[in-house]
């Protein structure tokens, strides 16, 4: 049972706005797609994840994604917490291809592919960082709790994983997807009580309660300016070229493309890099409409929530995702 579901990152979405409203050849294009890519394999291991998460319906676990708890001045992140009447498990989930060596001594991966050798620091590591910040967290909260295990998962199915030292202990501690069902049963039978149900939920709603959402700001991250956010809305053929509204619809004067909603991507991207709010003055200018009472009537259409009078209102643009 899913307490608290993955959701598409916030992260994500105003990377992905600022890919589409930048200019081509704007400086910081280059560092915004290389954190898009990263950010985006990232998600896309914890997403493939699900399909071995099936395989543990023996357990009737519950489970928490992106869980991002305060603890003691400071912010820690878990991709994938696991929580069963026999013991809890963190999953640190890296979606890294290429040929994986790991040395657990120095706490590091080196990563070779292409002849380029990278290093990463050890997730096994950073799992354990995970566990210690967990467990004191719900000692604060709770008197007596299942036995917290951490593991690093490998998402990636075409990575090559070795080990400079076999014998190391964190050797045993990351594993491919195959193995979690085998480890999770491992788990289970090591186990020594079982602990009530009801108690489990208390403790996944708890924490689920205290998860904050990281606050993310592109914007101001890569000190974009506004003026360099391309207006109007974009065609979702060829992507670049701006369409025009003609008889109640979008157009393209390129492909011809028509769409009677393409101006909801275009808006979302607003609410990403510009402001969650918008004035039908400010929509005309943005959207590129021929007059205020258009911006009105289209605004008015998408049935959005809204503060202030006729004039002056201002549209929330956060329920468009």
């Amino acid at each position: 049972m899913v307490i608290k579901p993955r959701t598409y990152p916030e992260k994500l979405l105003q990377l992905e706005a600022l890919q589409r409203r930048l200019p081509s050849t704007h400086p910081q294009m280059g560092a915004i797609t290389t954190e898009f890519s990263q950010y985006d394999a990232g998600w896309y291991g914890e997403k493939s994840m699900d399909y071995y998460y099936r395989n543990l319906d023996f357990l009737e676990p519950l489970f928490l994604h992106n869980v991002r708890l305060f603890y003691r001045g400071y912010y820690f992140q878990i991709d994938t917490l696991l929580l069963t009447p026999y013991f809890f498990l963190i999953l640190e989930i890296k979606n890294i291809t290429g040929k994986l060596i790991f040395d657990h001594e120095h706490h590091q991966v080196l990563r070779r592919s292409h002849e380029v050798e990278e290093v990463f620091p050890d997730p096994v590591v950073q799992a354990d960082q995970q566990r210690s910040f967990l467990s004191d967290w719900l000692h604060e909260r709770f008197t007596d709790f299942p036995y917290l295990y951490n593991i690093a998962v490998i998402a990636n199915t075409n990575a090559i994983l070795t080990t400079a030292s076999q014998s190391h202990p964190n050797h045993q501690r990351v594993i491919r997807p195959t193995a979690l069902r085998e480890n999770v049963a491992a788990f289970h039978k090591n186990s020594k009580k079982r602990y009530p149900r009801s108690m489990i939920r208390n403790i996944a709603q708890t924490i689920y309660e205290n998860s904050t959402p990281e606050q993310y700001c592109a914007i101001n991250k890569y000190k974009i300016s506004k003026r360099d956010i391309k207006e109007g809305v974009l065609c979702t053929e060829c992507k670049n070229t701006t369409m025009m509204w003609r008889h109640g619809r979008w157009k393209c004067p390129r492909c011809e493309k028509v769409s009677r909603h393409a101006h909801r991507m275009a808006l979302r991207d607003y609410a990403k890099l510009v402001s969650p709010e918008i004035r039908s003055k400010e929509c005309r200018v943005y959207l590129h409409l021929p007059t205020t009472d258009s911006a009105k009537r289209l605004l008015r259409k998408m049935k959005l929530p809204h503060n202030g009078g006729t004039k002056g209102r201002r549209y929330d643009l956060s329920s468009l995702g």
